[in-house]
């Protein structure tokens, strides 16, 4: 996208209430394409618009969370993939993960830890007497 044009969209977007126009806007601001085939983007963007909401919900609580910590909690299970993902998604997703960890401060060693104490259980379900 040529610089001005940049510009003027970032200093003068409006939706005008149009949910397409919004997304056009969104995609030609971040240089997309118009079905946002940039995964890497879509997860780190949806990351860290997640952190501001749980952010907003942090604030009303008696003990909250660090920004940190909400990520860590956010990361649970982010780098895992299906079998048979080809490989270049699977460095792409490997690489937003540690764009992530890089951006938020998390070691590999703080996130296991983390997991550990927090989201993990020795409660198990029951695996007789189920309908």
């Amino acid at each position: 996208m040529f610089p001005l044009l940049r510009i003027i969209l970032e200093d003068n977007y409006a939706d005008n209430n149009n949910w397409m126009a919004a997304l056009n806007g969104f995609y030609a601001i971040k240089d997309l394409p118009s079905n946002y085939s940039n995964h890497t983007l879509i997860l780190t963007d949806y990351f860290d618009k997640s952190i501001a909401v749980l952010q907003t919900w942090n604030n009303t609580q008696t003990t909250p969370y660090s920004t940190k910590e909400l990520a860590m909690a956010m990361m649970y299970g982010l780098d895992t993939v299906d079998p048979g993902t080809p490989q270049n998604f699977i460095d792409n997703i490997n690489s937003a993960f540690v764009a992530i960890q890089a951006k938020y401060g998390i070691t590999a060693a703080e996130l296991n830890t983390f997991n550990l104490a927090n989201l993990s259980s020795n409660n198990k379900l029951s695996t007789t007497g189920c309908n």
